[in-house]
């Protein structure tokens, strides 16, 4: 540990700060990368604990600290966190982007890529589940029709997990991402 060095930002010696959103993904892929840095490349790392707006990392990683996701003027700020890992291009994080270009152009983060998987916000079921719901008990699973406000209940509709047959997952030892060579390009 003693080993490790910081990041140098003009004559500042800090940690490689990590800024961690509060969703799940983000915790998962902020603590592997945390190992990875630290063990790996030897680097001293920092992880600050974000909000659940996707837009507060872009604010972070350009110098502002405000939890309410609204950017503010950076020129001239530090800021000790540098990556913020599965931001999502989402509206939001596409809005901020655009507002930091347009007060400070020079704090604005740079995207580094995919992280290797693609994906967007939804939630997808089929047509059947969806009609089922409706007719049986009046409830419809669609986000954009729930404006009624009484209390209903779609569990009846879903399986539990513990009805998930556990022949049917696998290992993540036995996926490509044990393999060095597919995982190569992470650590690069």
């Amino acid at each position: 540990e003693q080993d490790r060095r910081n990041l140098k930002v003009g004559s500042l010696s800090l940690p490689l700060g990590i800024w961690q959103q509060s969703f799940g993904s983000s915790k998962h892929v902020t603590a592997v990368y945390k190992f990875l840095a630290s063990e790996v490349l030897g680097f001293n790392v920092s992880v600050m604990q974000g909000g659940n707006h996707p837009a507060t990392g872009i604010s972070a990683v350009a110098g502002c600290l405000r939890s309410d996701g609204l950017f503010c003027d950076t020129k001239g700020v530090i800021s000790e966190s540098y990556l913020v890992l599965d931001a999502w291009n989402s509206t939001e994080v596409l809005r901020e982007l655009q507002e930091v270009q347009e007060i400070s152009p020079e704090a604005v983060p740079v995207s580094l890529g995919s992280m290797g998987y693609n994906g967007s916000s939804g939630l997808f079921l089929a047509r059947t589940l969806s009609g089922l719901a409706r007719t049986s008990a009046n409830l419809s699973l669609e986000s954009y029709m729930t404006y009624s406000t009484r209390p209903v209940s779609a569990r009846q509709f879903f399986n539990h997990f513990n009805d998930i047959a556990l022949t049917d997952l696998m290992t993540c030892w036995s996926t490509k991402l044990a393999s060095s060579n597919s995982m190569s390009n992470y650590v690069r």
